[in-house]
Parts: C-alpha cells; structure tokens; sequence
C-alpha cells in the first residue's frame, strides 16, 4: 500500500480497528511504515504501522444531530 499512502490520508488495519490518519510515511528497518494517529475517547494516541498492514478507510461523514433543535422544530 506504499503506493500514493501520504500524509494526512485515512486508513485503518487491515485486521479493522479505529479509523487513523497518516503523520508520515519513512523507510524503516528495511520496510516502510507509517506514523498513524487517532483519538481514544479525548485522548489522542499514536503507534507506527507497516504500510502493507493498512487500507484506505472511507472518510468519515458529518455528525449528525439527533433530538430536538431549540427554534427549529419545537
């Protein structure tokens, strides 16, 4: 998945997780991983990847409110 993976992409493991954004793609070790940061909760975690463990995840879509919205419909 080397191929195009840049900062600021959203992926997520291939084995499926939370849905992370890319910091930086570098050769390591003889690989290429990634730097990948996401949220827990409020708290902001990140861990490094290969890139042939990632996939390209669909960018999340607008939070949508549910219930009432003062002025609107009440």
């Amino acid at each position: 998945m080397a191929d195009g993976l840049k900062a600021g992409d959203l992926v997520q493991l291939n084995s499926g997780g939370p849905t992370m954004t890319v910091d930086e793609v570098e050769p390591w070790d003889g690989y290429i991983r990634a730097t990948c940061s996401w949220f827990e909760g409020n708290k902001k975690m990140f861990d490094y990847f290969r890139v042939t463990s990632l996939s390209r995840a669909e960018k999340p879509g607008p939070a949508i409110a549910i219930g009432r919205m003062p002025g609107k419909w009440g």
